[in-house]
């Protein structure tokens, strides 16, 4: 007996192991006179704590020593607080006695590979297939919980590996399919045969379908039998013709090539759209490889071949599937060498958005770290890529993955920038990707203008914003706000003291020079830039004219004729009332010298040189 402690002392240690699942300590306290159904300081019992904590081995252990399953805590018993838990295994402990507890007990201890456990319950006579009200020995529990040492010590101990659980399950054919050569060696050599079915299926199947050539090795050594045929009269070597492995279909019965007519994959290859459907429709795969590994998918693809591709997805292709150097559909499709297939890639992307994998198809990477969105970001397509960005825009959610660099830094907005991907910008801008360089990398405007990626820069945000006031009566300090951007831009090197003199007035020239060579450049690729041809207007017969709304003002590029001499306007003006009032620009007129003006609202009649 246990020495007298006031209050609850000894109860409220019984409930703390068993709540640790210590069902040693358990039994040894209530055998020391520890009543199991006292509340402890918590007003819980012992069971309740353990059913709580989901301590199965603590559980049976009151269980079989009388504990009351009908005690309630805050109104619930036993039974309640199991039922709350969602836990079969304790449902069934709870509802056990006798043989039937330990039983449990020794399906658990399979489970989690407690071969102490084991070895005790195998000496008090607990039968060793055993089964739970699912039919599963416990061989099987070890098994599918992947503790060999507790599948070689069943065994052992003579568990039969090759019973079969309620719903068809067996120990041996779970070893085969988890590629456990050593343990499935061990329980053939026990007795078991290689011919084992699991749910109608020979074991030798089981291994095709894992594509585990060193499983098959292993049942083919021990008699395998090649003709044994499934339920659905498939033989091990028509099931590995059907998953494309022509090699090991041949070490299985010699299963014949098939001849090119009626073969998928060559007529994939051989863009047969019509073979292709034909072959589908008679219940063909659709995800059948080639010998190097390539699915049918990734091949249409590769070919930019539409109607067999479509056909192949219609039938359910698996939009994620890839070759043997992680290439997908996209990746193929965007690496022909005629050309990006648009109406390939539009397919494939809106069945992998319907089901749900787009995420998963963008985020595949191939062996050199590229992953499909960076390819495909910084790929332009010449045509048919509306209906992509369409997709692309239409799902929010793809937002982490467009934000996620490839392993060499480069991410879909970096892909987009040097690709001169302008549409794809925009796609990424709209699902709230950052159009921006990670800190000390600079813009990714000037990134575009290096790169002279004009359709890129037309997408991103305008960087070039000028004050609103460097105008014509403008502060000092609208000009040394306009000198320090000048400087950021790097065209000016000098003082900030708002005094445009030649330093500055050079810097502003190059600058505007440098801008009239960019929005020409970005024009026909932005929707907020007019161009157009030869026109007349108020300033003659005009050779080139551009306008561009931009933040704080309208940009303005007019090249004209008058009189036989050539002029021309680089500004930026508010153009209210006139179309060159309320602003600044770089003007020749005739043949006078070029030179830097403030315009007030006047337009020309209202000017000043810019000092």
């Amino acid at each position: 007996m246990l020495p007298r402690h006031s209050g609850t002392a000894w109860t409220d240690a019984l409930a703390i192991f068993a709540a640790r699942d210590r069902d040693d300590l358990v039994t040894e306290m209530v055998g020391a006179g520890v009543d199991p159904d006292s509340l402890n300081s918590a007003g819980s019992t012992a069971l309740q704590d353990a059913i709580l904590a989901e301590a199965a081995n603590a559980i049976a252990a009151l269980v079989g020593l009388g504990a009351d399953v009908t005690v309630e805590r805050d109104g619930l018993t036993a039974t309640d607080l199991a039922e709350a838990t969602g836990n079969d295994t304790i449902l069934r402990l709870l509802d056990a006695s006798g043989d039937a507890v330990n039983a449990i007990r020794l399906a658990i201890a399979a489970r989690s590979g407690d071969l102490g456990r084991i070895e005790a319950f195998l000496a008090g006579g607990t039968d060793v297939n055993a089964r739970d009200a699912d039919g599963y020995t416990p061989v099987l529990h070890a098994a599918l919980a992947g503790n060999m040492d507790a599948v070689a010590l069943l065994a052992e101990r003579g568990g039969r590996a090759e019973a079969a659980s309620g719903d068809g399950l067996t120990a041996l054919g779970v070893l085969v399919m988890s590629g456990d050569v050593e343990a499935v060696g061990e329980i053939l050599s026990r007795g078991a045969s290689a011919d084992h079915r699991m749910s109608g299926i020979p074991v030798l199947s089981l291994a095709v379908v894992a594509s585990d050539d060193a499983m098959v090795d292993l049942l083919l050594d021990r008699g395998a039998d090649r003709t044994l045929e499934s339920d659905d009269g498939a033989t091990p070597g028509m099931l590995a013709m059907s998953l494309g492995l022509q090699e090991l279909a041949g070490r299985l019965g010699g299963i014949p090539e098939p001849e090119p007519a009626t073969d998928l994959v060559a007529a994939v290859v051989a863009g047969d759209a019509a073979t292709v459907e034909r072959l589908l429709q008679a219940g063909e795969d659709p995800d059948r490889r080639a010998d190097n590994g390539m699915p049918a998918i990734v091949i249409a693809a590769g070919n930019g071949d539409f109607p067999t591709a479509r056909a192949l997805i219609d039938a359910g292709a698996d939009v994620t599937a890839g070759d043997r150097n992680g290439n997908n559909a996209v990746h193929a499709a965007l690496a022909r060498t005629n050309g990006p297939s648009s109406g390939v890639l539009y397919v494939f992307l809106r069945r992998a958005s319907e089901v749900g994998k787009l995420n998963s198809v963008l985020s595949m990477t191939n062996k050199d770290g590229r992953s499909a969105f960076v390819r495909l970001a910084g790929t332009r397509l010449s045509r048919g890529s509306g209906g992509i960005n369409a997709i692309l825009a239409g799902l929010p959610s793809l937002r982490a993955v467009a934000e996620r660099p490839d392993r060499d830094g480069v991410s879909p907005m970096l892909a987009a920038v040097l690709g001169d991907n302008g549409e794809m910008l925009s796609v990424l801008a709209e699902i709230g990707v950052s159009l921006e360089l990670p800190s000390g990398q600079g813009t990714a405007q000037d990134l575009a203008r290096a790169s002279q990626s004009w359709a890129a820069l037309a997408a991103l945000p305008d960087d070039r914003v000028v004050p609103e006031g460097f105008r014509k009566g403008a502060t000092r300090s609208d000009k040394r706000e306009m000198q320090r951007l000048l400087r950021e831009w790097g065209y000016y090197p000098g003082e900030i003291d708002g005094i445009f003199g030649p330093g500055s007035r050079a810097a502003l020239r190059k600058f505007l020079l440098d801008r009239d060579r960019e929005l020409r450049a970005m024009a026909p690729h932005s929707e907020s830039i007019s161009h157009g041809d030869p026109v007349a207007s108020e300033v003659g017969e005009t050779d080139y004219w551009l306008r561009a709304f931009r933040t704080n003002c309208t940009w303005r590029i007019v090249e004209w004729k008058r009189n036989s001499t050539n002029s021309r306007f680089i500004g930026c003006v508010r153009a209210d009332p006139e179309w060159n009032s309320h602003g600044f620009a770089l003007v020749r007129t005739g043949t006078a010298q070029e030179e830097l003006r403030f315009f007030g609202a006047g337009g020309w009649s209202d000017d000043v040189p810019i000092r």
